[in-house]
């Protein structure tokens, strides 16, 4: 046994090489998720038959964040209940509360919100009074997308202010921060979030890479700089089939900037791509975002046949 030492039930225990490499798999997941597919589920496979239950738990972490990035929502949720149930039943600190906040996380995206905040409520109780930031950012996420936006954004900037809150987390503050910024019509102070998530995500790879050049498209299309905004979009584009990652979410924020713009006919089709690609994926939350925004745009070109049928 080699490596870092480790607290689990209540113990100061050697970390095995197998959970050092799982516990890199997931950032590296996050950095660049086809890159490291093959070695995600090496590291799974390995810690079954090594049968090394922390670095199972770990592994089947980084391997539900990859399907996750591949929008197979269902199976991300069925290896992160195997990891919460190996995590719970050996009670294996930290990979447990790791586990329920990931698990979050997608159940969120899912639009499980009862379930997501449960989770978030559980992985916080381990905790005491200390501070995670990437609990309290998935927290915030869950506050933003619950409408609870002064409440997200005041945890965004406590985030972005914490000396030890790693690139990856700060790259998603700023980046979620700018939105809210940004539809609260402080542009300029939105733009310059963008700015600082993607100097932080220089730092973590172009998985992450992709998904801030996607809000910073967003922002700029919004901010009224029309070419620019939109050379950003094809960046971004070809930023995510770089990374393997499906277009749907992409399409839904481009329809949401042509429409800023007006471009009606053009934002239709963006829509309607985005309600191909989501609907029966299993990713409600994300679809059913589509079809409002097709829904919404079939009204502002006067079809309402279509209109009704998205709605």
């Amino acid at each position: 046994m080699t490596g870092d030492v480790e607290a689990s039930s209540g113990l100061l225990e050697p970390a095995s090489e197998l959970l050092i490499q799982a516990s890199e798999a997931y950032r590296r997941v996050v950095a660049d998720p086809e890159g490291a597919a093959d070695a995600v589920r090496h590291l799974v496979a390995e810690a079954r038959r090594a049968g090394d239950q922390r670095a199972l738990v770990a592994a089947l972490r980084a391997e539900a964040w990859l399907e996750r990035s591949r929008l197979a929502h269902d199976r991300a949720i069925a290896l992160l209940d195997e990891a919460v149930r190996t995590a719970r039943r050996r009670q294996l600190q930290p990979q447990w509360r790791e586990a329920l906040v990931t698990r979050g996380a997608v159940r969120q995206e899912l639009g499980r919100t009862g379930a997501a905040q449960r989770d978030l409520t559980k992985a916080a109780a381990f905790l005491g009074d200390d501070v995670d930031v990437e609990l309290e950012h998935q927290q915030a996420t869950l506050h933003q997308n619950s409408g609870r936006v002064a409440k997200a954004a005041e945890a965004y900037r406590r985030i972005l202010a914490a000396p030890g809150a790693s690139a990856e987390v700060r790259a998603k503050a700023a980046n979620n921060l700018g939105v809210i910024e940004v539809q609260s019509g402080r542009l300029d102070v939105g733009l310059g979030l963008f700015e600082l998530a993607t100097e932080e995500v220089g730092k973590v790879g172009p998985g992450l890479a992709a998904a801030i050049a996607e809000g910073r498209a967003w922002a700029t299309v919004r901010a009224g700089r029309l070419s620019e905004g939109l050379a950003l979009f094809d960046e971004a584009a070809a930023m995510w089939t770089a990374v393997g990652w499906p277009l749907g979410e992409l399409y839904i924020e481009y329809a949401e900037a042509l429409t800023d713009l007006r471009l009606i006919p053009e934002a239709r089709r963006e829509a309607q791509r985005a309600v191909t690609m989501l609907d029966g994926s299993g990713i409600a939350l994300m679809a059913a975002e589509a079809k409002v925004r097709a829904a919404q745009l079939a009204l502002l070109a006067g079809d309402l046949v279509a209109a009704g049928e998205q709605a």
